[in-house]
């Protein structure tokens, strides 16, 4: 591991990403702030399509409201991913990349996609974050798989390494929550997805996650909730 935690060694007990996916208006930009995420999630592929030019003014504009590290992610359709990424090859998707790295303090690439190697490359070289993640939206993986896809993600070096997944009861959530503790000297985010584990997904910085998600303006994940009842739950604990 890269160990590079920088503006991302959160000093609080539950720290969230806010998730952004382009839209909101000035008035939802001050409900944001207020809120106080301790990171942003840019969901640049589930953005409006707009002229590429756009982009970094838009996320500009946003950093100038919310004073916290903000993580590029232009997620595959394979791992959830839509919208802008429906058309794209990798290739071009590497190329957003670049285009946006310096805009932003990290980026998210899939363990799974065939630019893996290149982004994380990018994000070294430009002094960038980098997460690795893996996503199954249908199940939460057997325990060796789990342990496959984290020797994998390791090897690329990354950061961070995320891995989230489909829990169908809390038992299978609490089988992936175990994670960061079974792997004491790896940063790891771990997200149970779906109905089943959305109490626990609150609570995965609890079992060692570096940071959980919640949504700012449209939920991106099964179980998602929005930051604003994320941290209305959190202040009654």
């Amino acid at each position: 591991m890269a160990g590079n935690l920088g503006r991302f060694a959160f000093n609080v007990q539950f720290p969230v990403a806010g998730v952004w996916t382009g839209k909101g208006t000035p008035k939802d930009l001050a409900a944001w702030r207020a809120l106080g995420p301790d990171l942003v999630e840019i969901r640049l592929d589930l953005f409006p399509a707009r002229p590429f030019p756009e982009y970094p003014r838009l996320i500009e504009d946003l950093k100038k409201v919310l004073p916290c590290p903000f993580l590029l992610t232009i997620r595959s359709k394979e791992e959830g991913g839509g919208g802008l990424v429906a058309t794209l090859r990798e290739e071009q998707r590497r190329s957003l990349f670049e285009g946006l790295v310096d805009a932003v303090d990290g980026v998210d690439i899939e363990l799974s996609a065939p630019i893996a190697k290149q982004v994380v490359g990018l994000c070294r070289a430009r002094g960038r974050m980098v997460v690795v993640s893996a996503h199954d939206f249908k199940k939460t993986p057997t325990d060796a798989q789990l342990r496959s896809l984290l020797k994998k993600a390791i090897s690329l070096k990354p950061d961070f390494v995320k891995i989230s997944a489909l829990a169908r009861s809390p038992e299978e959530a609490l089988r992936l929550l175990a994670l960061p503790r079974e792997n004491p000297k790896v940063p790891l985010v771990v997200m149970p997805m779906g109905d089943a584990s959305r109490g626990l997904r609150i609570l995965a910085p609890v079992f060692g996650s570096r940071w959980t998600y919640a949504y700012l303006d449209a939920p991106t994940a099964p179980g998602q909730i929005s930051l604003a009842d994320y941290r209305e739950i959190v202040g009654r604990l």
